[in-house]
């Protein structure tokens, strides 16, 4: 809802056109429907060197 909320202002920057968005909807879809779903978590790692 945001990045659509936004969509005008992001338009005007270099680079992000109708292709962009299209993609970006489709991403923030896809890991919407992986978080209800509970098949998508978040982790972070930290990796060293021992």
């Amino acid at each position: 809802e945001r990045f659509q909320a936004a969509w005008d202002d992001i338009s005007r920057m270099k680079g992000f056109d109708e292709r962009f968005r299209r993609l970006w909807r489709f991403y923030l879809a896809y890991c919407e429907a992986g978080f209800r779903s509970r098949r998508t978590d978040v982790v972070q790692l930290a990796l060293a060197k021992a």
